[in-house]
């Protein structure tokens, strides 16, 4: 058995709140990491809470990630 945390929208559309909570999870003892992503008509860039993550922050996750031997995923 695996567990994975997944960060949901906790992050509020700011890559460097996504990022240490990567970081926090990876850490903690867990196989891997998953990162949800909506519809793209759920975002709204007008809005602070509804940015999307970068797609280098997804790239940079999963490289951090890698060195840390943990998995990577994304839940849709």
């Amino acid at each position: 058995m695996k567990f994975f945390a997944e960060i949901g929208l906790n992050h509020l559309g700011k890559d460097s709140i996504c990022e240490k909570m990567v970081k926090t999870a990876a850490i903690s003892g867990v196989d891997g990491v998953t990162v949800q992503i909506l519809d793209p008509k759920y975002y709204n860039s007008a809005k602070n809470f509804k940015r999307p993550l970068k797609l280098r922050t997804y790239k940079k996750i999963s490289k951090f990630l890698k060195t840390k031997k943990k998995e990577f995923g994304i839940a849709v």
